[in-house]
């Protein structure tokens, strides 16, 4: 308001960590993306990707395995 900040954030910080997938992961991660890109392509092709860009993202973010060592 009136050019002050209502938050004083701190810097933004990107972690990139890459992750080593066992040849079964490997083989579960791949087919489901494959299985999607078919999907995105079919929306692609209709014109339909915006319409459907929430049902693609939420899709997306629920086939991730996340493994994490504790």
């Amino acid at each position: 308001m009136n050019g002050v900040r209502l938050l004083n954030l701190p810097a933004k910080t990107i972690n990139w960590d890459e992750l080593e997938l066992s040849v079964d992961e490997r083989h579960i991660y791949t087919s489901i993306e494959n299985r999607m890109q078919v999907k995105f392509n079919a929306l692609l092709k209709r014109g339909t990707v915006l319409k459907h860009y929430s049902m693609v993202l939420v899709r997306q973010l629920s086939s991730l395995t996340i493994k994490a060592d504790e």
